[in-house]
């Protein structure tokens, strides 16, 4: 029980803040992203647009999940990987691979909601909850909490972003982001 604590712990609350700084950030740096109110949230599509930009550009595990070939060994990518190996896919090379993505490194709410200038990036690569046998359990529970968490604050606030912050966004990764403070203005929204 205490191990499994502690992975609640550790999935169920570090990588949604990570997630929520991040999105903050990129929200901050991109204004035109950050008109919401009660209608705009009754169209999800457009929140979870947001959301679904920041999983790519800030994914709250930035490195690669680690697996291990089967016995026998398997083919990858048309080459032979023999078994006992340890492979990954490094996930923040992924999400920003102009093979993948047009404009890569750009927050780009349009590339999920069907516009056509994107109509040719590859969505399915960018996983941030995994695939497979060892996805994360708590995925639906964690999309439940950033929309909560993002439209109210959204609604309820004016976020400005401060100047020692400007460069947030440059952080270092070794499992997780090495995230510095996050530094912004709440102004209470005028309702009306």
């Amino acid at each position: 029980m205490e191990s499994n604590a502690q992975l609640f712990m550790a999935v169920g609350t570090e990588t949604s803040a990570t997630l929520l700084s991040g999105l903050t950030y990129l929200l901050l740096t991109n204004r035109r992203c950050m008109g919401i109110d009660f209608e705009s949230l009754a169209r999800l599509p457009y929140l979870n647009a947001r959301i679904n930009e920041g999983l790519r550009l800030y994914p709250p595990i930035p490195a690669a999940f680690p697996r291990v070939t089967p016995e026998g060994g398997n083919v990858i990518l048309g080459r032979w990987v023999p078994p006992g190996t340890s492979v990954s896919v490094h996930t923040t090379t992924t999400y920003r691979d102009p093979n993948n993505f047009k404009d890569p490194n750009k927050f780009v709410l349009e590339r999920w909601m069907g516009d056509p200038k994107y109509r040719d990036d590859k969505l399915d690569p960018r996983q941030p909850f995994s695939i497979g046998p060892r996805s994360c359990l708590g995925h639906g529970v964690a999309w439940h909490e950033m929309r909560l968490l993002v439209s109210k604050v959204l609604i309820d606030f004016d976020l400005e972003l401060c100047d020692a912050s400007r460069d947030w966004i440059d952080q270092k990764t070794y499992i997780l982001w090495q995230k510095k403070p996050l530094m912004c203005r709440a102004i209470p929204a005028t309702k009306g």
